[in-house]
């Protein structure tokens, strides 16, 4: 997962304070260097020696952060091979001036690899901001409801019980209760009394 767009800012920050600080150092040291009066810059290329050694690690962090960093090597005449690929080990790689050489090639090749250093940590920005959603997409963004979970059923509460009518789903009544049986019975009554009475009356 690459970094978030807070930390990659953070990054393009500290790289273009450094990048001001020692170009300016940089060229105040040219300056002296090419002076025929001598140098002039001397106290304040010191306080700003310091200040730039303080600042060179973190801005190392950021510059590798980008995947592109400078890697210093040695010439031929001194066996060749790495010499350096930390920014803390470079800025105050200063070599002695020359007929023809101010001694600055290796801090001028730090001020061309910052700007591709920022360049790179830009495009992963860009990249960054686009994956992550803004706030109006988060707030539109809806939840599903829950699903109501489900409950172990009660089979006993849908058997029928003793005395239910399960037909009609309500209460079986007593015989005595059927409006049938009280009709039949009262008319076979009612024939039996009146053959009783015309007996006796015959």
């Amino acid at each position: 997962m690459g970094e978030s767009p807070e930390i990659l800012r953070e990054h393009i920050e500290v790289l273009s304070d450094f990048e001001q600080l020692y170009r300016e150092f940089v060229r105040l040291l040219a300056e002296d260097r090419q002076s025929d009066f001598g140098p002039k810059n001397t106290a304040r290329l010191e306080r700003m020696q310091r200040e730039i050694l303080e600042a060179a690690p973190r801005a190392d962090t950021a510059g590798k952060a980008s995947g592109h960093w400078l890697t210093t090597t040695n010439p031929p005449m001194m066996g060749g091979g790495v010499r350096s690929t930390s920014l803390a080990g470079q800025v105050m790689d200063i070599e002695e001036a020359g007929f023809t050489d101010d001694g600055l090639r290796i801090p001028r090749m730090v001020l061309q690899t910052i700007p591709i250093q920022i360049g790179a940590l830009k495009v992963m920005l860009e990249e960054a901001e686009k994956r992550k959603p803004s706030r109006s997409e988060r707030r539109t963004t809806k939840r599903e409801p829950e699903r109501p979970v489900s409950t172990p059923t009660d089979v006993s509460a849908h058997e029928p019980r003793m005395g239910s009518d399960v037909s009609a789903g309500g209460p079986i009544r007593p015989w005595y209760e059927n409006p049938w049986v009280v009709g039949i019975g009262v008319t076979v009554i009612g024939g039996l009394l009146l053959v009783l009475i015309l007996r006796l009356m015959g």
